[in-house]
């Protein structure tokens, strides 16, 4: 399950296209594990990494990075954990999040790898050892400064550990309550002693277990905060797991100051300065440039004519591209055909008919090569995009390296990121 979509702004004046380019303040890691070699057949499961996939595929859709793993062994979990502390910065907003098996082990909880061995009682110590702390995450992604951190488990499954002799390695059932940090948010699917369904019956076809199929739905409406979001979880998973019998309350701890919202809604398509006109000009071609301009004004020109064809109609930028594209471009760092830059820009514009791309003042910067004929041209573009009903808009930067021998325009390099939405 998991994983959503990223929005790829482009502003490169007309960059937007094949590779998604993510804000730089939200970073998730998202784990999904239904396979245990170790365990029996009875302790596998079958919507953890469906689970997954679909929450990824939601938070890249609300512009966070996402780290994806499933079926993660214990160093695959560790190393991913490292990957997510990593790209953070002071300030950035962090969110983990993990469908699989747990257990709460002398008042703290560990999420089980996939390679997590078999155990009895009075093992604790080595289940310990073999799994991943609660606590460590939450201490590891602080450490890198991060202002908001949000933990979502559905890890509350029976205790793949329980004893039919009476004995298990740690609780019995779900997971434990812990002392949240400052600044952390934490949701789990299920209360303190509860079980997780992982479905509702043989007869039930939802893909996705019964926690993180509500907990998608909450996270798809704009607007909510986080505890509104946690609220109606818990209210719609404690109904259906009411209806076979079973008693599943979702629970949540906050300890961030403020409201959180991660589904931000788009602005108000009603107000006329907020909504992009379509321009009513033809759109110019960089090659269309005096012959006499330095290499310099050319480069200038060429960026400002970008932009403009960054307005224009899918028909518009596709043709452009072929024009003034080379065969194969380095587009947001993989090398990628000029057929697939067209195909993709005019896939994104046709989304997003309604757009307008501006300069900022004070941020655009040429460096050229006399002896090459090329020059490589940076700088930061305001952005307002929308589909008629739906407007988004922020700021992100600009790069493109590109060639101007023989008089004709030739885009080597295209990369940007977004630096607000």
């Amino acid at each position: 399950m998991r994983l959503g979509i990223v929005l790829l702004i482009d502003l490169l004046q007309f960059s937007l296209g094949a590779s998604p380019v993510l804000a730089e303040n939200r970073v998730a890691l998202v784990i999904g594990n239904d396979l245990y070699s170790n365990l029996g057949p009875s302790e596998q499961l079958e919507r953890a990494r469906r689970d997954a996939r679909a929450v990824g595929d939601r938070l890249e859709a609300l512009g966070f990075a996402v780290i994806r793993v499933e079926n993660a062994t214990r160093q695959q979990m560790v190393d991913a954990v490292f990957d997510l502390a990593e790209r953070l910065k002071p300030g950035d907003t962090a969110l983990f999040y993990y469908a699989g098996h747990g257990v709460a082990i002398e008042g703290s909880n560990y999420l089980l790898p996939a390679d997590i061995p078999a155990a009895g009682a009075g093992q604790e110590s080595r289940i310990r050892n073999a799994a991943i702390g609660e606590a460590d995450i939450i201490a590891d992604v602080k450490a890198k400064g991060a202002r908001i951190v949000i933990l979502v488990l559905d890890a509350c499954r029976n205790n793949p550990f329980r004893s039919l002799a009476g004995r298990s390695v740690g609780g019995e059932r779900g997971l434990a309550r812990v002392e949240t940090a400052s600044g952390v948010f934490s949701i789990y699917s299920a209360g303190f002693g509860e079980s997780a369904l992982d479905r509702l019956g043989e007869t039930d076809s939802d893909p996705n277990s019964v926690f993180t199929r509500n907990f998608l739905e909450a996270l798809s409406q704009p607007g909510l905060t986080l505890v509104q979001i946690a609220k109606r979880t818990q209210e719609t998973v404690q109904n259906l797991a009411a209806s076979v019998r079973h008693e599943q309350t979702p629970a949540y701890y906050d300890q961030i100051v403020g409201d959180i919202v991660l589904n931000r809604p788009a602005l108000a398509s009603t107000d006329p300065d907020a909504v992009p006109r379509r321009p009513s000009a033809p759109v110019p071609l960089p090659n269309q440039t005096p012959a006499n301009m330095t290499l310099e004004q050319k480069a200038q020109a060429f960026m400002e004519a970008r932009l403009v064809a960054a307005m224009g109609t899918p028909s518009d930028v596709f043709d452009y591209v072929l024009q003034n594209y080379a065969t194969n471009v380095v587009y947001y760092g993989k090398e990628t055909t000029r057929g697939a830059i067209a195909a993709d820009k005019a896939k994104y514009f046709t989304k997003w008919p309604i757009r307008r791309y501006t300069l900022v003042p004070g941020t655009t910067n040429v460096s050229c090569d006399e002896v090459a004929q090329s020059c490589l041209l940076t700088g930061q573009t305001d952005y307002v995009v929308s589909n008629g009903t739906k407007t988004l808009s922020g700021r992100a930067t600009i790069e493109v390296a590109a060639s101007f021998l023989g008089g004709k325009v030739q885009v080597t390099v295209e990369n940007g990121h977004l630096l607000s939405q």
